[in-house]
């Protein structure tokens, strides 16, 4: 093949030359997929992350308020 590229002169240089680029281009959009993939999962990750984090605190709140309304009763049952 690399032999009748040759005998098409400048035009089979352009084909070949024109084929490399083409590969390295499709290679370079491969890699830009896959950290785009990357990224998207990563922002998924952490908002997970952080909507668990919000329902700790919720549950972290609702608890002290309880403990606060249980300890606010204690007290005035004493006096």
């Amino acid at each position: 093949m690399a032999q009748e590229l040759l005998k098409l002169g400048p035009a089979g240089l352009i084909c070949v030359i024109l084929v490399y680029s083409l590969c390295k281009s499709e290679q370079r959009e491969a890699k830009k997929d896959i950290r785009i993939q990357l990224l998207e999962n990563q922002l998924t990750e952490s908002y997970g992350e952080r909507v668990l984090a919000a329902d700790r605190l919720a549950e972290a709140i609702h608890s002290t308020r309880t403990a606060f309304e249980a300890l606010t009763s204690k007290i005035r049952a004493k006096r």
